[in-house]
């Protein structure tokens, strides 16, 4: 048994930026096979203050062949979760610094799908996301 963590990169680096109401979709994540438990972590930054309602819906974007990926419709993702980001708020942050929100989704599917992190933000300013994938195999 072995558990491997890998970050989930978006053109080749381990974080990136989301503008207010954008979406943003990562480089492919391909499970190994074998793999029998796999959850993924999100961490989302945001510079300024949290509103409510600044929220970033995740989704994966699956593929059976590595090649073509479900993106056109989010009717057709997987959906995980919403992370509130003001959440933070009520965590303990201190005014004027960084607010951190995360949140980790276990049961997700193995291989053969293979995946991209799409993300939707729902903020009204830009945020910082980092993502670790977790599986046991």
């Amino acid at each position: 048994m072995a558990r491997t963590v890998t970050s989930v990169t978006w053109t080749a680096t381990t974080n990136t930026t989301i503008a207010a109401g954008a979406v943003s979709t990562s480089d492919a994540v391909s499970p190994t096979v074998g793999a029998y438990e796999a959850a993924l972590s999100v961490r989302i930054t945001h510079s300024g203050i949290p509103a409510s309602g600044d929220t970033i819906d995740c989704y994966l974007e699956l593929s059976s062949d590595g090649t073509n990926y479900d993106s056109e419709q989010l009717a057709q993702l997987f959906y995980l979760g919403t992370i509130d980001t003001a959440d933070a708020l009520t965590n303990g942050a201190s005014p004027g610094a960084s607010f951190v929100a995360q949140k980790t989704f276990a049961h997700l599917p193995l291989a053969p799908s293979n995946w991209k992190l799409h993300l939707k933000s729902n903020a009204a300013a830009s945020v910082t996301v980092a993502a670790e994938y977790v599986e046991v195999a």
